[in-house]
């Protein structure tokens, strides 16, 4: 979504600005190649060529280094957006994470809300039962059938009291 509204406000991607930069950076160095041309055809012609061509290729030679100053200010405004782009893809991650995060956090409290009372009413009814158990057991044991261990209470604990991890 973010990338859809950035391209309806003229906002380019991170990765947008870097192939522009690619391609902005390859110019640069065309550009620059065509300076080093211009220079080399005007100081060759210094000894043969009239002034009216000499200016030509002077001019030549300007219009070139032009051509590199204004590569060069379109390279610096691409990086200047390539950094506010960066940042600003950071803000939305940030914005996209804490977003999340509290709508897992709402989640987990709803579920609570609804699941805990019927998961506490069914241990408290477990618990009852296992006191009862233990209870009953108790009353076995002071008065047991003969020959019969009075093992039942320690099982009857050691499911009472789970370890917790």
């Amino acid at each position: 979504m973010s990338k859809i509204l950035s391209k309806l406000l003229g906002k380019s991607s991170s990765t947008d600005i870097v192939s522009a930069l690619e391609k902005a950076k390859a110019e640069l160095a065309q550009a620059e190649a065509a300076v080093v041309a211009a220079e080399t055809a005007y100081d060759a012609g210094l000894l043969e060529l009239d002034k009216a061509a000499l200016r030509k290729l002077l001019d030549n030679a300007t219009e070139a280094k032009i051509d590199v100053d204004q590569v060069r200010a379109r390279i610096a405004k691409l990086e200047r957006q390539h950094a506010d782009a960066l940042e600003a893809e950071a803000a939305d991650q940030r914005q996209r994470r804490y977003d999340e995060a509290k709508a897992a956090s709402e989640a987990a409290e709803k579920r609570l809300r609804r699941e805990y009372p019927k998961a506490a009413m069914a241990i408290r009814d477990l618990l009852a039962e296992v006191a009862a158990a233990s209870i009953a057991v108790q009353a076995a044991n002071e008065d047991p059938p003969e020959g019969a261990p009075p093992a039942a209470r320690s099982r009857i604990r050691t499911f009472a009291a789970p370890a917790i991890p």
